[in-house]
């Protein structure tokens, strides 16, 4: 069973093109496009890593990576931002282009490898499908 994998994003047509590339790629995939959606979607159903690029409209990367590694388990982030320097932020991991969809993929499971060896589990999702609709 894949791993269940939030990808958040204000623009649309890279959130939709990244689901559909990670779905191929065998992981439970559910869409947020702003950082409160994020955040609801996240407290809905639980969510073992979220994808995310730096430019949500109501909320930046450093302050959702935040939030997500004070839950009491704390959830990874995948930042995504071509062209942008990598960054120092606790919990996230920097792949500066979500098109090079293997490095995207190595570096999601670099995290939730590290999610293991932190001792905090890994989510069995309550769906049998992929690609739910936006929160």
């Amino acid at each position: 069973m894949g791993f269940t994998v939030l990808i958040a994003g204000s623009d649309r047509c890279y959130v939709e093109r990244l689901c559909g590339e990670l779905v191929d790629e065998g992981f439970l995939v559910r869409q947020a496009f702003d950082g409160r959606m994020t955040l609801d979607a996240i407290d809905r159903v639980p969510t073992d890593l979220v994808v995310t690029n730096a430019a949500l409209p109501d909320l930046d990367a450093a302050t959702l990576a935040r939030r997500l590694q004070q839950r009491p388990e704390p959830i990874p982030v995948v930042l995504t931002d071509a062209g942008a320097q990598p960054v120092e932020i606790p919990g996230v991991s920097f792949v500066a282009d979500a098109t090079d969809v293997p490095e995207l993929v190595s570096a999601m499971h670099r995290a939730l490898a590290e999610r293991r060896r932190a001792g905090q589990p890994l989510l069995v999702p309550s769906c049998q499908f992929a690609g739910d609709a936006a929160f």
